[in-house]
C-alpha cells in the first residue's frame, strides 16, 4: 500500500504571541532551529512517501509562506488551500478525498505541521509500524509516553499494553488528574493519525457526514499544477476536531505507543525546553532559566530576573513567567476585546492615555 504524508497546517499557535499572529501562526517560524516547525516537518515526513508524493493542507492566505519555505527546501508538495479554517476533521476530509482520487488504496500519515520532533529517524521507524497496523482497515494514533504528569496536553487510555484499541480520550486534565492518568498507564494524545484513506471517509461517512458533503463539494475538478484551491462550499463544513468527529466514536481507532521526544510546543515554556528558542540580542546581568527572543534591530537587557519569557516583536512585547505561559492565550483574547489589530503602529503616531493602558488576565 502506498504511504502518502499529509501535513496539516491549521492553528495559530495564540500561546505562543507575539511571534505568532493569524498572519504568520507559529508553524512558519523558527522556534527550535534555523529552519521553520513546517520545514522540519517536511524533513521529518519526506522520506515516508512512496513516489515522493507529499500533500500539505494550509490556509489559502498562508500559501506564500507554503511554497517559499518548500522552495527553500527543494522539495515538491501538492497544497490544498482551504478559504477558512473549519479544524482538523475537514482538514482530513479534503486530504482523505483528494488522495483516494488517483491512490484509493493508499495509507495517509496525518501530522501536524509545528510539533517538535528532535529525532526524525525514531519518529519514522514508528510510523512504519503504524502504517503496518493500519493496513487491515484501523485508524491508529500515536499515544506519545509521558515524560511527566501535564496539564498541557490531552490523554488516550489504551486498552492493553502495547498496539491495541483505545479505551478513552480525555481532555487536558488538571494536575492531580494527570498524575492518575500517569499512573494508569494512559498517553500523551499526539494528534498523530495513520490509516488507509478508505477507512478514514467510511468513519467519517458514519459520524459526520456533514463534513464528507461540503468537503466534496468544495474539492476542485481540475488537477493542472501543484496548488488547489477549495471552493466557498467548504464553509459549510462544520467546524469541528477529528477526535470529535470520528476518534471518540469509532471503533476502527488503535493506539501505537511511542516512546520519541515530543512536544507540541504550546506555549513558551515548551519552547524553553528544547534550549533552541533564544534569538536576537540580549544582554543580561544575574539572570538565570530565561527565554529572550529579540526582533531584528531589537535589543533586550535583563538584571536580576530568573524563569521569565521575553519576546520583544517591533509592535508588541510578551514578558511573563514560564510557568504561567499558559495564560497568554488569555491576554491575547484581552488585546482583541480592546481593539488591537496586531498591526505595527503608524511611524511619529502618539500613544493615547488608552494604548499605555495595562491589560491583565483577569480583565
Amino acid at each position: 500500500m502506498k504511504t502518502i504524508p499529509v501535513i496539516l497546517c491549521g492553528g495559530s499557535g495564540t500561546r505562543l504571541w507575539p511571534a505568532s499572529r493569524s498572519s504568520r501562526p507559529k508553524q512558519f517560524l523558527d522556534l527550535v532551529s534555523d529552519l521553520s516547525l513546517f520545514q522540519e516537518t517536511v524533513r521529518r515526513v519526506a522520506p515516508l512517501a512512496d513516489g515522493g508524493r507529499l500533500v500539505v493542507v494550509a490556509g489559502l492566505g498562508h500559501r506564500p509562506y507554503v511554497e517559499a519555505q518548500l522552495a527553500a527546501l527543494e522539495v515538491d508538495a501538492e497544497l490544498i488551500l482551504e478559504p477558512v479554517g473549519r479544524d482538523s476533521a475537514p482538514a482530513m476530509a479534503a486530504a482523505a478525498l483528494w488522495i483516494e482520487r488517483t491512490d484509493p488504496g493508499a495509507v495517509a500519515v496525518f501530522v501536524a505541521s509545528d510539533h517538535y520532533v528532535p529525532d526524525p529517524a525514531a519518529f519514522r521507524r514508528v510510523i512504519g509500524e503504524a502504517v503496518a497496523a493500519a493496513s487491515p482497515g484501523r485508524i491508529v494514533t500515536l499515544g506519545i509516553t509521558p515524560a511527566g504528569p501535564s496539564s498541557a496536553y490531552g490523554y488516550i487510555q489504551p486498552a492493553a499494553p502495547g498496539l491495541s484499541p483505545v479505551a478513552r480520550f480525555v481532555e487536558k486534565p488538571d494536575r492531580a488528574a494527570a498524575e492518575r492518568y500517569l499512573a494508569d498507564g494512559f498517553l500523551w494524545n499526539s494528534g498523530n493519525f495513520v490509516a488507509p484513506v478508505g477507512t478514514l471517509l467510511a468513519e467519517l461517512g458514519r459520524f459526520a457526514p456533514e463534513v464528507v458533503a461540503a468537503v466534496a463539494a468544495a474539492l476542485p475538478q481540475a488537477e493542472s499544477g501543484k496548488a488547489h484551491a477549495l471552493g466557498p462550499a467548504f464553509a459549510s463544513a462544520p467546524k469541528i476536531s477529528i477526535d470529535y468527529a470520528v476518534m471518540e466514536k469509532s471503533d476502527k481507532v488503535w493506539v501505537l505507543p511511542a516512546a520519541f521526544e515530543w512536544s507540541d510546543l504550546g506555549a513558551w515554556d515548551a519552547v524553553a525546553v528544547t534550549g533552541g528558542g533564544a534569538r536576537g540580542l540580549w544582554v543580561a546581568e544575574a539572570s538565570d532559566g530565561c527565554l529572550v527572543r529579540a526582533a531584528p534591530g531589537m535589543a533586550v537587557a535583563t538584571a536580576g530576573v530568573s524563569n521569565l519569557a521575553i519576546i520583544a516583536e517591533p509592535d508588541a512585547v510578551l514578558v511573563c513567567e514560564l510557568n504561567s505561559a499558559q495564560a497568554v492565550k488569555g491576554l491575547v483574547e484581552e488585546l482583541g476585546r480592546r481593539g488591537w489589530s496586531g498591526q505595527a503602529p503608524a511611524a511619529g503616531g502618539a500613544a493615547s492615555l488608552a494604548d499605555l493602558s495595562r491589560i491583565s488576565c483577569d480583565g
